[in-house]
């Protein structure tokens, strides 16, 4: 997963009936990112909510008297009787080879729609819990199923034991976004050096050769090779490049070189220059950024129209940075430096505008394959 736990083992038992679940106190800000528990004072679970607002948290009761709310750790743990309700639920059962498979409409709803083990599980379960509001907490949270098979998931799943055990102690590092790699990381190298405070750069297998080094702080540097001055202005992400003549970045900026392969099969680069807070899969038109400012006011800048990174059959509603086709591909290990333009599209030459109209351009979506 992207969360890094540390806790004492000795301090858990699991020896409960039915589905038990690991929390932690923590701030309603911090749990409207995950699983948030409403439970009585003895472990039982009342509700289930899958990423919270603070607001709702304190409507539904889920904070203490001091502001907190216990917030799921991604640790789950349940018995035999749980695991066989959970098959049946599901409609999972032996095939004619005796292996366990998918054998009804539930089975070809998991492969259809997915399944999201707290959005349509944990959510249906809980002592006060009903089918409206686990449909209710469903939907709020993705949930892509039809009525009438969530409600199903609650028919099977409502008698089931559901307790958490808040953890007394419990470090939560969380590695979902960009900037908490940077946040999470320094966090995790402070805690193993036992200093209360870290002002430094997170250098992780880098190779630096000759006067290369790295100026800068709250960084992540990755994998590269330096054998000249990287210069860092903070939450900036650096992974796979080579620095052999002086490379530097502005605030928030992130850069990666990655191998891959082009549509024709043969072997490049992907230069990827995007912002620290980029959410890459939010719809371009309800505000999705590049490199930390608007989308559609940097594919302005750049010189780029819609129809030059979107397919034709991308509704405007579903184009994102995601599966826009807005990072060029190259042969060198140098050359992403002619592209360190793209943070600033707005000082941009039109010799620069119209190399990067013409450069063979790929979307994300692709370069996960590729």
């Amino acid at each position: 997963g992207d969360v890094l736990l540390n806790f004492e083992p000795a301090e858990v038992r699991f020896d409960s009936p039915g589905l038990t679940g690991l929390g932690c106190l923590a701030t309603p800000e911090q749990a409207s990112k995950h699983g948030v528990y409403c439970a009585h004072q003895t472990g039982n679970v009342r509700e289930f909510y899958q990423k919270p607002s603070p607001a709702e948290q304190f409507e539904k009761g889920a904070a203490n008297d001091y502001g907190e709310t216990i917030l799921d750790i991604g640790v789950m743990s349940f018995d035999a009787e749980t695991a066989l309700t959970l098959l049946e639920t599901f409609g999972i059962a032996p095939g004619e080879d005796g292996k366990l498979t998918w054998a009804s409409e539930m089975g070809q709803a998991i492969m259809d729609r997915g399944l999201d083990f707290y959005r349509e599980v944990c959510c249906a379960m809980g002592d006060r819990v009903t089918t409206q509001e686990h449909f209710a907490s469903a939907k709020a949270s993705g949930s892509t199923w039809e009525r009438a098979l969530l409600a199903r998931v609650f028919e099977g799943l409502r008698n089931v034991p559901f307790s958490v055990q808040v953890l007394p102690r419990c470090e939560f590092l969380h590695f979902g976004t960009t900037r908490q790699m940077i946040v999470s990381g320094l966090e995790l190298l402070r805690m193993d050096r036992g200093v209360s405070q870290l002002q430094t750069c997170l250098s992780i297998n880098n190779l630096s050769l000759g006067d290369g080094r790295i100026t800068g702080k709250k960084a992540w540097v990755e994998g590269c090779r330096i054998a000249s001055e990287l210069s860092l202005d903070d939450d900036n992400v650096v992974v796979g490049v080579e620095v052999n003549t002086p490379v530097s970045l502005p605030l928030g900026a992130c850069l990666d070189v990655i191998q891959g392969r082009n549509r024709a099969g043969q072997e490049v680069l992907f230069v990827r220059c995007y912002g620290i807070d980029d959410r890459f899969k939010d719809p371009v038109h309800h505000g999705a950024t590049l490199c930390n400012v608007q989308a559609e006011e940097w594919l302005d800048a750049a010189g780029l129209t819609p129809e030059d990174v979107w397919d034709a059959d991308v509704s405007p509603e579903d184009r994102t940075v995601f599966n826009a086709r807005l990072f060029p591909a190259v042969t060198d290990k140098t050359e992403y430096q002619k592209w360190l333009w793209l943070f600033h599209p707005d000082q941009a030459s039109e010799a620069q505008k119209s190399r990067l109209r013409s450069a063979d351009r790929y979307s994300l979506a692709e370069i996960s394959l590729l």
